[in-house]
């Protein structure tokens, strides 16, 4: 029953109006009818508290709880006032609501009786208890009725206060685990009937048959939590500014949760950037979170193809983001070439992130946890290049929501040489002018050829110590294709540009798109990162949208 309607519940999650929400009580009502007309009102209340629970946590709204709550309670006085109850039950009911001290036994009822004497041998077993099967009053049967109800009379005058106190520490403890339990389950279904999924079933370090990646879609996996838990030793290997460009007003992005950046508004400033023998894997904060949000393979990388790249000092680092959910961005081509092209390189490197999904994002600002490299776990600020792919106008929000939530200031003009550059390409670059204030670079058309050579002015910049903000980009604009917004001036004439001029004489006057004459020679990725079927099943539906958009406009006129 409790399965049958959290079944309803999960389907019509969101949906629950009154006409859903009779439908479920009306599932409930028929067994515990039934239960009813055994005469067993202490079993048909108990399965009455599990639904209204199960109701609760599927969201119901008050007034309507309320009613149940009503008719529950008008239920159970029915039944009373009915007689379908034996006189003994409602006897019994009856003394527990009137309990009469002094009233002599040979007036007293059976249930009056028995509660008395049940009263009596708790305050015999004093602080520690007679000892175990030897209660007076209840070996000899003084308290006629010792079971259900009365169960704790034998514990109390037996094992005393410190069993009594142990015994309900320990049903504290069951409620508690069961509570964990369903806060942690995975799915929502799993958390209104509170279940463990298969993790709990495994047998650590042992192949499964369905561990192997299969091609039908009916072959269902393990979920990504235990094939990472299992996994063992894969975590093992860890080893002066632009000037402002126009006036604006306050991006209004959330600071919560994110390492170093101070609340309130105005511009966030980090601490000094990590060292290399600083480096952090965040993968002990990133594991906790994972069992709290749906689809938990989005954020562990683990993909067939991909590359886990060995840091060392000198090399350009570049953090690949696709400003939207995870299976949205997996199978974007272009991302997946630029991957290729860096990690080929012996000077720059690449790992990739996603924009997470709400209920990450949630779970990653609350545990102080920033926006990371999916191979080898590292902040974004550990990376020298944030590269985003504009694929569309939609994802400029979930741009500024990820920069923010990297822990790098939104607007480029409040970033210093310890932050890393902002990068943007992608069909959307073409018009760069709504991103212009937040985007240190945007390089326009293809970024096969262009990628290595910004790899190599990074990684110039880097090796000379990051000096100066300003002489990277003056460097980056010199990069035939490469827009810096920082070192143009814009003029507008009412809503369009009139003018873009350079601010210096060294900045190209006019920025070209770069285009590859021969496609053929740069083919698809050779290794590409993909799920296989075994992740293609994790967790209920698919999204096609990102994180929640961040309350931002920007103040360029297009």
């Amino acid at each position: 029953m409790i399965v049958a309607v959290a079944g309803y519940c999960h389907q019509h999650r969101g949906e629950l109006d009154a006409w859903r929400l009779t439908v479920a009580v009306g599932m409930a009502a028929v067994p515990i009818g039934l239960v009813l007309l055994q005469n067993d009102l202490g079993t048909a209340a108990v399965l009455g508290v599990c639904v209204g629970a199960v109701l609760v946590v599927a969201g119901i709204k008050v007034r309507h709880a309320l009613v149940l709550f009503l008719l529950g309670v008008s239920a159970i006085a029915a039944v009373v006032a009915t007689g379908t109850l034996d006189d003994y039950k409602i006897d019994r009911i009856a003394s527990f609501i009137d309990q009469e001290a002094g009233e002599p036994a040979s007036q007293q009822s059976q249930a009056e009786y028995n509660l008395d004497q049940a009263k009596s041998a708790i305050v015999a077993g004093g602080f520690d208890g007679a000892g175990l099967f030897n209660g007076t009053l209840t070996k000899n049967a003084f308290v006629p009725e010792q079971h259900t109800d009365f169960i704790f009379t034998v514990v109390g005058e037996e094992l005393g206060f410190v069993g009594g106190a142990t015994v309900l520490a320990l049903y504290g403890l069951l409620a508690w685990r069961l509570w964990r339990i369903a806060v942690l389950s995975p799915d929502f279904f799993g958390t209104l009937v509170v279940r463990r999924g298969p993790r709990d079933d495994r047998v650590p370090g042992v192949r499964e048959r369905r561990d192997d990646a299969r091609d039908h879609a009916d072959h269902r996996a393990p979920a990504a939590v235990p094939v990472v838990r299992r996994l063992g030793g894969h975590r093992g290997l860890h080893g002066g500014r632009a000037g402002a460009q126009r006036p604006h007003a306050p991006v209004l992005l959330s600071r919560q949760g994110v390492p170093g950046r101070p609340a309130g508004p105005g511009p966030g400033r980090t601490g000094p950037r990590l060292g290399w023998g600083e480096m952090s894997d965040l993968w002990p904060r990133i594991e906790p979170l994972l069992a709290r949000v749906e689809k938990p393979a989005r954020y562990i990388g683990l993909e067939l193809g991909a590359v886990r790249p060995d840091w060392a000092p000198g090399q350009a680092a570049f953090l690949l983001i696709y400003p939207d959910t995870y299976e949205i961005g997996l199978p974007n081509q272009g991302l997946q070439i630029l991957y290729e092209i860096l990690n080929e390189r012996p000077d720059a490197l690449a790992e990739r992130a996603y924009a997470p999904w709400v209920d990450m994002e949630a779970a990653m600002r609350a545990a102080g946890v920033p926006l990371f490299g999916l191979e080898t776990n590292r902040p974004a600020t550990d990376f020298d290049v944030l590269a985003f792919n504009l694929s569309a106008e939609l994802v400029y929000t979930n741009v500024l929501n990820c920069v923010d939530l990297a822990g790098v200031p939104v607007r480029s003009e409040d970033r210093g040489p310890h932050h890393p550059l902002v990068i943007a390409g992608g069909h959307c670059a073409y018009n760069p002018e709504p991103l212009a204030e937040y985007v240190d670079a945007f390089v326009i058309g293809d970024g096969e050829e262009a990628i290595g050579e910004i790899a190599e002015v990074v990684g110039a910049w880097k090796r000379a110590g990051r000096a100066s903000r300003e002489a990277v980009l003056r460097d980056l604009a010199s990069v035939p294709g490469v827009y810096v917004p920082s070192l143009y001036e814009v003029v507008y004439e009412g809503p369009a540009i009139r003018e873009v001029r350079p601010r210096h004489p060294d900045v190209p006057a006019v920025v070209d798109k770069r285009t590859i004459a021969d496609l053929a020679e740069w083919p698809y990725p050779s290794a590409s990162s993909s799920r296989s079927s075994r992740w293609s099943t994790t967790g209920s539906t698919w999204s096609s949208s990102g994180a929640a958009p961040a309350a931002a406009g920007s103040a360029r006129r297009a």
